[in-house]
């Protein structure tokens, strides 16, 4: 079952792709000047959804640094806590 959903939007129209807990889901937009790559997934341990987003160098040009890794809801978001029965 889908869990994420990606678009991207170019000469071509709009187009989606979706991702499961299991398999994630990973973008990368590209330029001559370098790659922007965001990867998504799902932590079971914590029960957060985890985003992974950095340039990575494209053809040769760019640099490799991590803009953002954490819960796509950003900082402030906890783990959901599992109550026992």
């Amino acid at each position: 079952m889908a869990h994420f959903r990606g678009y991207v939007q170019g000469v071509r129209g709009l187009a989606s792709r979706l991702g499961s807990k299991d398999s994630g889901l990973v973008t990368d937009a590209e330029s001559w000047e370098g790659r922007v790559s965001v990867h998504l997934w799902h932590d079971d341990e914590a029960g957060v959804d985890m985003a992974d987003v950095s340039l990575e160098p494209h053809h040769g040009t760019g640099e490799s640094r991590t803009l953002y890794r954490g819960p796509v809801g950003g900082v402030t978001v906890r783990p959901h806590v599992k109550r026992k029965a």
